[in-house]
């Protein structure tokens, strides 16, 4: 009971002094979002087809024109994109 009566008693003085209760926190300043520049198109690469899941790569198919995507699996895409991207450029 002696240690709430001293907890009680130094708030008091600290009241009187001028303090609060609670000490309201400082606001945590925002960091500021960098604009970045669009990008006008990421190239993909083999190691990019290859990590992509089966609804990734059957999105990404079908951005870059083969019709039949959601007939065929995902390996089978990864191979089609692959052969298709890379194979004429070299």
């Amino acid at each position: 009971m002696g240690m709430l009566l001293y907890m009680m008693e130094q708030q008091r003085k600290n009241m009187a002094a001028g303090a609060t209760e609670k000490v309201a926190p400082k606001p945590i300043p925002k960091a500021v979002d960098e604009v970045k520049p669009e990008v006008e198109e990421k190239q993909v690469t083999r190691a990019d087809i290859m990590k992509m899941n089966a609804t990734k790569v059957k999105a990404f198919a079908k951005e870059q024109g083969i019709e039949d995507a959601d007939e065929k699996s995902g390996a089978e895409l990864k191979r089609i994109l692959v052969d298709k991207m890379f194979e004429e450029s070299e």
